[in-house]
């Protein structure tokens, strides 16, 4: 049964961030030119410099560094929720 809620919580991680990806890339792309105020902006700026298109790297940047930060703060979530006692959480 974990395991399929494992399966779950991955499939629902991609699809929050390809939602975010679809919407955030243009507008950073677009208005910032790719660069923003996150670490994500080194990754573009080195995808940009070695020849990469704006838009392709920001793409490129969001897809692996959004993907792996919503799979480490759900991952967090889920531990901290399975640590909460039985108690409290059936009070939800």
């Amino acid at each position: 049964m974990f395991l399929g809620s494992m399966w779950r919580l991955l499939t629902m991680i991609i699809i929050v961030s390809l939602v975010g990806l679809v919407t955030a890339a243009p507008i950073c792309a677009y208005l910032f030119n790719g660069i923003t105020a996150s670490g994500s902006s080194l990754i573009i700026a080195y995808l940009v410099a070695k020849g990469t298109p704006v838009f392709t790297a920001t793409l490129l940047s969001g897809l692996i560094l959004d993907t792996l930060d919503k799979i480490v703060c759900c991952l967090v979530a889920l531990e901290l929720f399975k640590r909460m006692p039985k108690k409290f959480i059936n009070n939800i």
